[in-house]
């Protein structure tokens, strides 16, 4: 099912148009389906609705992950965020391809994979996440597309993805220790907002040591070296790491807005590269050449 609210901008406010008609709605009725949380965030809300909007697919298998809290109430607030979301589920190939395949979708929203839907460990994502699967959706992020990862198994799977073997070997995930900051490289970047720091839901991590992460840029960071999203250039594309699970439906600290964020524009600023041997030998021949100057 598709589930589309569209906000149309109207001066100070806006104007949503949303699919359902709310028959038989709770708490008069026993329908439910995430529409009365979505209405009342379009009502209460303050946040700018998204106006290029995304279609996203979203993994909500059973198998996987909870699909009664953190896949549901990330699907509620990308609808509320303006967003397309299209449910999927399977993690083989060939369901990857027919997902990924569509020219509509540009983001694939992968929740934490850490329990299942009864909040007991299920299949393993990471094993049975093949390696041709795992080539799909490099080539999805590489041709521009935006992966949005959450939770601690992310790690392995990510590594898969990246093809980049014990990347976050020398990186421990630890309970964020309070509020994270916008990292400064994200000043005047899309996730630059009057609330630069997001908050400590529940269940939130940090990837302590993060900016040993090559490559990595750090969106938001605590004390600026462990991360609460982090994110990786691909080719023309991101994928990005989030250390909340999205468990709680009334949390937010900012969260939302920045799930909208990466979502919609994606653009962070990766961390600097180390230098090159090239670059030292042109840094080595200006000094000389700077000595040999001060002797004439």
């Amino acid at each position: 099912m598709v589930s589309i609210p569209y906000p149309l901008p109207g001066g100070g406010g806006s104007v949503a148009w949303i699919a359902n008609d709310f028959f038989n709605s709770i708490p008069v009725g026993t329908s439910d389906g995430g529409w009365p949380r979505i209405l009342d965030r379009m009502i209460t809300d303050d946040r700018t609705p998204y106006l290029d909007v995304q279609t996203i697919a979203l993994l909500q298998d059973a198998n996987y992950v909870d699909i009664v809290d953190d896949a549901a109430n990330l699907e509620a607030d990308l609808v509320a965020l303006g967003h397309v979301v299209q449910p999927f589920t399977g993690i083989d190939s060939t369901t990857l391809l027919a997902v990924l395949n569509d020219p509509a979708v540009g983001v694939l929203v992968i929740p934490d994979v850490e329990v299942d839907s009864n909040g007991t460990p299920g299949p393993d994502f990471v094993d049975d996440l093949n390696q041709a699967a795992a080539s799909l959706l490099y080539s999805f992020a590489e041709e521009g597309g935006i992966i949005i990862s959450h939770g601690d198994d992310a790690e392995l799977y990510l590594e898969e993805i990246l093809r980049r073997d014990s990347l976050f070997e020398a990186i421990d995930l630890i309970p964020a220790p309070g509020n994270s900051s916008l990292g400064l490289p994200q000043l005047g970047t899309t996730f630059e907002t009057p609330q630069i720091d997001l908050g400590e839901n529940t269940n939130t991590e940090a990837l302590e040591g993060a900016e040993a992460l090559t490559g990595a840029a750090l969106v938001f960071t605590t004390d600026f070296t462990g991360a609460t999203v982090a994110s990786f250039r691909v080719g023309a594309g991101w994928i990005y790491w989030f250390g909340w699970d999205w468990e709680d439906p009334d949390a937010d600290s900012g969260w939302i807005d920045t799930l909208g964020r990466a979502a919609t524009a994606g653009g962070s600023v990766p961390a600097p590269e180390p230098a090159g041997a090239g670059v030292w030998l042109a840094i080595l021949a200006g000094l000389m050449l700077r000595r040999r100057l001060e002797r004439v």
